[in-house]
């Protein structure tokens, strides 16, 4: 992560655009259908296989490390690649966190917090 912010240019997030839109919703599609996947085939419960895709949205520590390692081949495309995976890592640690909180309620893995009446 150290590294990746050391090599992140603000100005470059311009690029992110249609690339970064295309990034987020790939991701995140393989996210949801390989957890659901792997659920089923895990012998997890339905409810659990729905879900777990939604907490894995947070994880982005091999995103980072592809992203300076296509840095590292490939110089004239790193800012470009760096600026797209950093700036929707960010992306997905803000919305992650509460994507996994909500699907594992929903899954009914975590109790639902206590209402004050």
């Amino acid at each position: 992560f150290v590294l990746a912010g050391f090599q992140f240019e603000i100005d470059s997030v311009h690029t992110m655009g249609l690339f970064g839109f295309a990034y987020v919703l790939s991701r995140s599609v393989g996210r949801l259908l390989g957890g659901y996947m792997g659920g089923r085939l895990g012998g997890a419960a339905p409810v659990v296989a729905t879900h777990i895709g939604w907490c894995l949205l947070p994880q982005a520590g091999v995103a980072l490390g592809l992203g300076l390692i296509v840095a590292e081949r490939f110089p004239e495309y790193g800012n470009d690649v760096l600026s797209i995976v950093i700036g929707t890592t960010v992306i997905f640690e803000i919305i992650g966190p509460i994507a996994t909180r909500l699907s594992l309620r929903h899954a009914g893995e975590i109790p639902d917090p206590p209402r004050e009446d």
